[in-house]
């Protein structure tokens, strides 16, 4: 459930807290989804009729304006339709619908807040929507029926309506001054460059989004943490979510973390958990355009490694990739390599890459020289062999991540070797060649 609510007081204050849904929501089954995902309109109107009371009523909480509140429920139906194809499970789908209404209830509050502004500075008072009764469901349902079959936008159509529309506006003011002002034209073209203002800042505050991010990283006042091989370490995010990072890793946090940016940067490994009921958490891998999304999910994107691995813990999670979004279910991983190629990994793998967040070093059929490179990132330990060519003999092994030893002796086992000390140094030997300390 989305975390803060609260009631809009002042139309100009700013806004970084999210949307509440009520707590009792009808249920959604895997059936809509699939039915909704392959375009059956149908599938909409029946999500429709179960939703649109409480996304009403999480919107007029808000922004304490029935009419306003009518309006969002619109925009977020619209907007659950056109994202539609990504939907992959009903916790995709829930969501679509809560990040659907969250970026509504903005964009109505921004209009809101202009018209606000607007009355205040030229001391007039527009006849608003709040003395105006809530559309009824099929007026509603009517609304977005039509704007989900609208014909896609002609650019170029678009552009010269808006050359046209200029040169004639240009010529209805110039007309004006000449025959006297119009007080009620002078409202009529004032509020309508509000709402048009309004959406402009809208846009290219959603446009700005990621130069924001890149912005964030760049500045000197981002916090950087750091482990060694052999470490791990536990970090507390301003929003009340924690990452535990893995041995040889740095996580990069922007300065303005927790203030409407919830966006970190990895390079090694970590497991992130969102706070209880807090909002997703975004990570973005320092070695390639990958981004990470959920509540619940953990990351193996080393520099040395061919391939990258996640998984989502407890809730689900999207990967993008290229910009081309991948989503992944509770319980599921992803491989990414470094090409941008996506497949599903054995559960070996992910062991392999990420047994340390469930406390266990895992090596299955690799090359000594792997199970040995392993060892000295986990444990932070450095084991020579008598005979180089014992490197190419393939091993096994799995133990806790807290003991090292109990992992070199589950390598003496599998590739039957002998570990010793030669002075101070770690050595592996061939168990059945003899020990030259004997002689």
């Amino acid at each position: 459930m989305l975390a803060g609510c609260r009631r809009l007081r002042d139309p100009t204050a700013l806004i970084t807290d999210e949307v509440v849904m009520p707590a009792t929501n009808p249920e959604i089954g895997p059936g809509l989804v699939n039915a909704l995902r392959n375009g059956d309109e149908a599938a909409l109107e029946q999500l429709f009729q179960s939703r649109l009371d409480s996304v009403r009523e999480a919107a007029a909480i808000r922004l304490q304006d029935p009419v306003s509140a009518a309006r969002v429920a619109e925009r977020v139906f619209i907007a659950v339709w056109r994202g539609r194809a990504s939907l992959q499970s009903v916790g995709d789908l829930e969501a679509l619908i809560a990040e659907s209404l969250r970026q509504a209830v903005v964009r109505e509050e921004g209009r809101l807040a202009a018209v606000h502004r607007f009355e205040e500075t030229e001391h007039v008072h527009l006849s608003g929507d709040r003395h105006r009764e809530s559309p009824s469901e099929e007026v509603l349902w009517s609304h977005v029926s039509s704007a989900i079959h609208a014909p896609p936008p002609d650019a170029e159509r678009a552009a010269h309506y808006r050359s046209e529309h200029s040169r004639h506006a240009t010529a209805e003011h110039v007309q004006a001054i000449a025959a006297g002002p119009s007080w009620k034209r002078t409202l009529a073209l004032g509020a309508g460059a509000i709402v048009l203002i309004a959406g402009i800042v809208w846009a290219l505050d959603r446009a700005s989004t990621p130069a924001r991010v890149d912005k964030a990283f760049t500045s000197p006042d981002v916090r950087t943490m750091n482990t060694n091989s052999g470490q791990r370490g536990a970090v507390n995010l301003r929003d009340g979510g924690r990452v535990t990072l893995g041995p040889r890793s740095t996580l990069t946090i922007p300065a303005g973390y927790g203030e409407g940016l919830r966006v970190v940067r990895l390079e090694g490994s970590a497991q992130l958990s969102a706070a209880d009921g807090g909002e997703r958490i975004e990570t973005r891998l320092a070695v390639a355009p990958i981004a990470v999304t959920g509540t619940s999910y953990s990351v193996s994107a080393y520099p040395t490694s061919s391939e990258y691995f996640i998984t989502a813990n407890d809730s689900d999670a999207e990967v993008t990739v290229n910009e081309n979004a991948h989503a992944l279910r509770a319980g599921d991983a992803l491989a990414v390599d470094s090409s941008g190629a996506v497949r599903e990994p054995s559960t070996v793998e992910v062991d392999e890459a990420l047994g340390w967040t469930g406390g266990q070093f895992v090596v299955n059929e690799r090359s000594l020289r792997e199970a040995l490179a392993a060892i000295r990132l986990a444990y932070g330990v450095e084991i020579a062999v008598a005979d180089s060519s014992l490197l190419d003999r393939p091993v096994s092994a799995r133990g806790p991540i807290t003991s090292s030893s109990e992992a070199i002796a589950a390598l003496e086992q599998s590739g039957n070797l002998k570990f010793g000390y030669e002075g101070e140094k770690m050595m592996l030997r061939d168990a059945v060649a003899p020990d030259p300390r004997s002689r």
